[in-house]
């Protein structure tokens, strides 16, 4: 059984087969929780599959994007996410035999496949942009660093409003920030709370 949250102002988790609401604020407790319950199911079906994650992995043939364990009609199987270069499947083989048992378009395979184009397409600006960038990544880190004393995070370049920026994310000690700063000048822009700091909090645990 696969779990899954929907983060926004309402979400559904699964639970035993049934769907539970939960309002925002209790958003970060319930996806705490279902992260522990699948954590808690990918160890104990891992001690039950004979294949590694990388031979699951060979079998399916093709790029991977994610690799989970999974019980199905009792039998541990494993779900692959491949992208084979024109859409996402999954790839879904028995985690003690290897035999594949099924392979079928991803349900979420637009999203994916949206997903995979944009990673692309910011890989081509990050090389263009920091071509252009007068500031070198390191000084960016450090310029934003001193308004925000923290780890660094993420650092990124951007576009906004046609200006050349870095943004780089910082764990505080409390919370994960971010600084929008300039990318020639140096000059900061923004400084605020990063938009996923919620998730990326549950993920510093």
């Amino acid at each position: 059984m696969k779990i899954s949250l929907i983060a926004s102002g309402l979400a559904l988790t699964l639970i035993g087969g049934g769907f539970v609401l939960s309002s925002h604020s209790n958003l970060g407790h319930a996806f705490a929780a279902v992260q522990d319950q699948d954590a808690a199911n990918q160890k104990e079906w891992a001690k039950e599959a004979k294949l590694s994650t990388k031979e699951a992995q060979k079998e399916a043939s093709g790029r991977v994007l994610e690799t989970d364990l999974d019980k199905n009609d009792g039998a541990v199987m494993y779900d692959v996410v491949i992208y084979d270069g024109t859409t996402v499947k999954e790839v879904t083989l028995n985690a003690k035999t290897g035999e594949i048992v099924k392979v079928a378009v991803d349900d979420d395979a637009k999203q994916k496949l949206e997903q995979i184009r944009e990673d692309e397409q910011d890989a081509i600006n990050q090389k263009d942009w920091t071509k252009e960038a007068k500031l070198a990544t390191q000084e960016a880190q450090a310029l934003a660093q001193k308004e925000v004393q923290g780890r660094v995070l993420e650092t990124d370049l951007d576009k906004n409003a046609g200006s050349l920026v870095y943004d780089v994310v910082i764990y505080d000690g409390k919370t994960v920030k971010e600084v929008t700063l300039n990318a020639n000048t140096g000059k900061i822009v923004k400084v605020g709370i990063d938009d996923d700091a919620e998730q990326k909090l549950e993920n510093l645990k």
